[in-house]
């Protein structure tokens, strides 16, 4: 997994995460997209 650290948080990106909850990388977008507009 590629960590990265922004402002001193530790995040992942949107394909780490489809690949650590076994999900298709558009499925992660477009939730993470419901999120942001939410």
């Amino acid at each position: 997994m590629s960590q990265l650290i922004v402002n001193g948080v530790v995040t992942m990106s949107s394909r780490d995460i489809a690949d650590l909850v076994q999900s298709k990388h558009s499925d992660v977008k477009r939730s993470a997209e419901r999120l942001v507009a939410a």
